[in-house]
């Protein structure tokens, strides 16, 4: 007789332990809308949604600057390299010139 009673009380305790539990839920949240922690995450999460498109303008603008200074590198690269052989020829007609005044 103890188990059908346990058994009989523990259902109807449980449904209205979950009834009630459903009811005091449904005010809680309707109450307060989301909670703090929610609106928290969403905030940060919409200031780090901005700050990393902010980060990627950035980052296409120094890679721009990057793509333009690398050419100019070579552009100076091939006018340095252009002046060396110029001097290296210049010298070495220089020299010539020198060394026929000499043999004069």
């Amino acid at each position: 007789m103890y188990l059908t009673v346990c058994v009989m009380l523990q259902s109807a305790w449980s449904s209205d332990l979950k009834n009630n539990l459903q009811v005091f839920l449904s005010a809680a949240l309707k109450s307060q809308g989301r909670p703090k922690l929610y609106n928290l995450f969403k905030r940060n999460s919409a200031d780090t949604e901005r700050e990393r498109k902010l980060h990627d303008e950035q980052l296409k603008k120094m890679q721009t600057q990057l793509t333009r200074r690398e050419q100019q590198s070579l552009q100076y690269q091939k006018r340095l390299s252009k002046i060396q052989v110029l001097f290296s020829v210049t010298t070495v007609g220089v020299t010539v010139w020198l060394l026929q005044l000499g043999q004069l």
